[in-house]
């Protein structure tokens, strides 16, 4: 109930002992609260006579605004309920489902129980911008190293430096080195770079990627990278993979080298810019950063 509610019961109902049992105070409750919205006022609102409670002149001018505010009170509360109940549509990537998945949408939830999230994993990331940019999701992850001029209706925060590996089966004599260059990998036979999904779509690695061109990738494509790391413990070639992914996964029978020189990218949130960000993203926003900002840096600090 809102504060001008009393007025506007009093003024319907015109007997003050029955709007108190409709609003379920005692009457000298409600005679209180119309002496305090009255002082609060500097007017009187109602005349008290025989046949009960009429409004003043100032009460009749003040009414209209009163049941303006009222309808304006709950119409602020319903909004405000819709948001609690609200879907949140969140953009990811395998890798990003892989690693903080699970934890993010646990710690958001325990702060957030009311809103319902639905996740929408895309293909590439251009997946990921099309729903943006319709409308369909509220954030995605991206990478900061794939902005360019066109997404300026969009804000990105940074989260996680993410590293590259190279990823090697464990007979492979590949497994031997602690870091991998490029020319040692370029030095190996071919048939042997399995092209990650990363390899077809712009990447931060593209200038990498080019170095492995060869004829006979032009058919060999592998859109889920976990595909690609089974080929790589199964003893079919060697692929080069983000950590994130890699954290996610049972690397027992396969070495993940840190290439030399190091390679990293950057992933964070990508949400339409501020005056068309709802309240839920930065809310979302928040949790990504306490979680992000306690996850290690690289594989080597991680136990699986």
């Amino acid at each position: 109930m809102g504060k001008y509610e009393p007025i506007i019961r009093i003024a319907d109902l015109g007997n003050l002992t029955r709007a108190a049992e409709a609003l379920g105070y005692s009457q000298s409750s409600l005679s209180y609260i119309v002496n305090n919205i009255e002082q609060e006022l500097g007017v009187k609102l109602f005349l008290r006579d025989r046949h009960g409670l009429t409004l003043t002149d100032a009460g009749k001018a003040l009414l209209n605004t009163m049941v303006q505010i009222e309808a304006l009170e709950n119409q602020l509360k319903y909004s405000a309920q819709t948001l609690q109940t609200a879907t949140f549509h969140l953009g990811t990537l395998l890798e990003i489902s892989t690693a903080w998945l699970a934890s993010l949408l646990r710690a958001f939830q325990e702060k957030n129980p009311d809103t319902h999230v639905q996740v929408s994993q895309g293909y590439a990331y251009s997946d990921l911008i099309m729903g943006l940019q319709r409308g369909e999701i509220d954030c995605a992850f991206y990478l900061q190293e794939l902005l360019s001029n066109d997404l300026s209706s969009l804000e990105f925060t940074p989260l996680y430096e993410d590293t590259y590996y190279a990823v090697v089966p464990l007979e492979s004599p590949l497994a031997q080195y602690d870091t991998l260059s490029t020319e040692l990998l370029l030095q190996q036979p071919p048939f042997s770079f399995l092209p990650p999904s990363e390899y077809f779509a712009q990447s931060p690695l593209s200038d990498l990627f080019t170095q492995f061109s060869a004829p006979h990738l032009t058919h060999t494509f592998y859109t889920n990278d976990i595909t690609v790391l089974k080929l790589v413990e199964s003893g079919l070639g060697f692929s080069v993979l983000p950590g994130l992914l890699l954290s996610g996964c049972d690397l027992s029978h396969v070495k993940a080298i840190p290439l030399s020189p190091s390679r990293h990218r950057t992933v964070g949130l990508l949400y339409r810019a501020q005056e068309n960000t709802r309240s839920i993203v930065h809310a979302f926003l928040q949790v990504a950063k306490d979680l992000t900002a306690h996850w290690p840096v690289g594989l080597e600090e991680k136990t699986f």
